[in-house]
């Protein structure tokens, strides 16, 4: 999956693997959503080796949150 986000005011397409979350019951926690980063371009250019971890949650976070309001 493909999500186009702004991150400190740029541009960002990131390649992910999107994966919703499971409800909690009375013997099961459940689950939260998650999004495997695997790329991201900006202009084209794939900066992913680029961003530190703390960067990476983040964009996860943002990518989710994006996913969740569409």
């Amino acid at each position: 999956m493909i999500v186009t986000i702004n991150y400190r005011e740029i541009e960002l397409e990131i390649e992910g693997v999107y994966t919703e979350g499971e409800e909690q019951t009375y013997d099961y926690i459940g689950s939260s959503d998650t999004f495997e980063i695997e790329t991201a371009y900006v202009g084209g250019v794939n900066i992913y080796n680029m961003l530190e971890g703390s960067q990476e949650q983040e964009l996860e976070k943002i990518c989710i949150a994006k996913i969740n309001n569409n």
